[in-house]
């Protein structure tokens, strides 16, 4: 079989999260192996299996993928090599994660041992052993010995070419120093490996360590505040890469307890802010990690249609794809090239944030995510921009441009979307203004001054109310263009004139 194209489309699946595709590949994968007698293949297939399994909490398949692993070795005699001894490390790791902790110290012994006969000692295989093994002290609470462990661990990798590892042993060694209640120290082991960690594209999923960690750290100093940010943080990090496993059970208990000493439940945000803090903590890191060199020429916020964005949203009205999500607009010269990798990045975003998840809907397409600037007004408006003639502003509905002008951006350096927007927000140009009120005051006098009557003298009530009804909606939007803004859509027209300088008691 073509082991390394398996490989690598799985390693795009997980990168993607979408774990349940991963699974159904590993299985058909080790099935096809198993048809062909390619045991090599199959062996790297059960690692992975292993490693998967045993992340996302299934433990009885992680155990049962272990067994299998560890017979495909053992039954051929092949047990003082390199490759026993990594396999021996997954399961041990298996081993661990599902509370069978005598296998595992006896595994990692055993792997422990061949390491120190087979590699040399700066080996980077070691300082992963080191860290595996810190974690089943941690979960047996021996913390003492995991510190131990993990500072064998980080002064091995402080010289590896790829600094995610030094992230690693950080984390892992900042959550045993806090068990020990050396927060100090611990805050910055934890500073150290957010440093690293932080704002890759796609995120590790040891970033959910750091935050719980900081998460931690802070509830320890009684600044809850912060501790429940963090934990908010790290729960979707959680969800994105292993699912509502028991370390995403533990964080939420965490924010529980926390949330209770701040006198409450988990607040209810409003969507923009939800969506901006979401924003500031996965969307800001990544853009400035990953994107530094275009980002002066990005702009980034939440505004177009939605509840959300006029600031009305509710309990009862979150529009099609409500939660969390921010906008990223480029300048219509970015490279595509360019463009599609900030639509990759933001692709592999958390899909949650405290505790509402965003569910895309065909209506809600393009509300959230990358776009070019000149798109985003040409579905709402028709036009690249601010229109330039009479007849373009007339043939815009006030909703369209109210929705043009709503939300907020969070950033955008050059000023250029900014500026769009500021000139739409002046309102009309008077001769569209006065054109349009007329219009508005025209359909008040034929349906409420002259309709409404004559079907109530003709006893036709409903007829009335209807017309009753569209006199009220023109009158509310005469109210509008007297005050030079834009009437939004139906939904919140009374709403909106509520609001106006003046029109309170007429709404």
């Amino acid at each position: 079989m073509q082991i390394q194209q398996t490989l690598s489309r799985l390693d795009d699946l997980l990168h993607q999260c979408r774990l349940d595709e991963a699974e159904t590949l590993l299985t058909q994968a080790v099935a096809q192996a198993q048809a062909e007698a390619d045991t090599d293949s199959e062996k790297l297939l059960r690692n992975e299996q292993i490693g998967f399994y045993r992340d996302c909490g299934k433990f009885p398949a992680a155990l049962e993928t272990a067994a299998a692993a560890r017979a495909l070795f053992e039954q051929t005699g092949e047990t003082d090599t390199i490759s026993y001894a990594t396999t021996l490390l997954n399961c041990a790791n298996a081993y661990r994660a599902a509370g069978n902790y005598e296998d595992a110290f006896a595994a990692y012994k055993t792997v422990q041992s061949l390491y120190a006969r087979l590699l040399p000692p700066d080996d980077g295989r070691v300082a992963s052993l080191w860290n595996n093994l810190a974690l089943l002290y941690q979960e047996t609470e021996q913390w003492e010995q995991a510190c131990t462990c993990l500072k064998q661990a980080l002064e091995l990798v402080q010289h590896d070419p790829d600094p995610t590892r030094t992230g690693i042993s950080a984390a892992n060694l900042a959550v045993s120093l806090l068990r020990l209640h050396r927060t100090a120290e611990a805050l910055c082991y934890l500073q150290q490996a957010k440093k690293i960690l932080i704002g890759k594209t796609p995120s590790d999923f040891h970033v959910s360590a750091v935050y719980a960690g900081f998460g931690d750290a802070y509830y320890q100093l009684g600044e809850y505040v912060k501790a429940a940010d963090a934990y908010e943080k790290a729960l979707p990090e959680i969800e994105l890469h292993m699912g509502r496993n028991n370390f995403y059970e533990i964080v939420s208990e965490n924010l529980k307890q926390t949330y209770a000493r701040l006198g409450g439940g988990r607040p209810e945000e409003r969507g923009l802010r939800l969506c901006e803090r979401y924003y500031i903590a996965f969307g800001k890191p990544m853009l400035e990690r990953n994107f530094g060199a275009v980002l002066p020429r990005l702009a980034i916020g939440l505004a177009g249609e939605g509840s959300e964005c006029l600031g009305y949203d509710d309990a009862l009205s979150r529009d099609h794809d409500f939660g969390a999500g921010f906008c990223i607009w480029v300048p219509d010269d970015l490279p595509e090239e360019t463009v599609q990798q900030l639509r990759n990045a933001y692709a592999v975003l958390p899909k949650s944030y405290c505790g509402v998840s965003r569910v895309a809907m065909p209506e809600a397409d393009g509300r959230v995510g990358v776009c070019r600037q000149s798109a985003f007004f040409r579905r709402l408006l028709g036009t690249d921009g601010v229109p330039e003639t009479e007849a373009q502003w007339l043939e815009i509905e006030s909703g369209m441009l109210a929705a043009a002008c709503s939300g907020a951006v969070f950033r955008d350096d050059s000023g250029s979307f900014t500026a769009v927007r500021r000139k739409l927000s002046l309102g009309y140009p008077e001769e569209v203004r006065l054109r349009r009120l007329a219009q508005a005051l025209g359909r008040m006098a034929q349906c409420g001054q002259y309709n409404y009557s004559r079907m109530r003298q003709r006893g036709d009530y409903a007829t009335a109310q209807l017309y009753l009804t569209e006199f009220c909606k023109n009158a509310m939007e005469a109210c509008h263009l007297l005050r030079n803004q834009y009437a939004p859509y139906e939904k919140w027209l009374l709403r909106s004139t509520a609001e106006l300088e003046g029109f309170g008691a007429l709404a």
